[in-house]
């Protein structure tokens, strides 16, 4: 199966079911840079445990770690099924 193909004037026609799989691809890269942008986050507020409300600035960056590694790991699964 061939991801697109290619028309006689040179064009790339694309099925809507792989332009969905490509979405999801995007979506689920975004999620996990997403991830990986709130890990200096969460290590600037664990040096920094002693300020008020410390606590809740890692367990805010700790939900979002894991909101996003979530989201990234369903999209990417989605896209590679089946």
């Amino acid at each position: 199966m061939s991801v697109a193909s290619a028309k006689d004037d040179g064009s790339v026609r694309v099925s809507p079911n792989q332009r969905m799989k490509i979405i999801k691809i995007l979506f689920a890269v975004l999620a996990a840079l997403w991830a990986l942008a709130l890990v200096p986050k969460l290590l600037a507020g664990i040096s920094q445990s002693g300020g008020a409300f410390a606590s809740s600035h890692i367990m805010g960056s700790v939900a979002g770690i894991l909101i996003a590694s979530v989201i990234s790991i369903v999209l990417f699964r989605s896209a590679f099924s089946k």
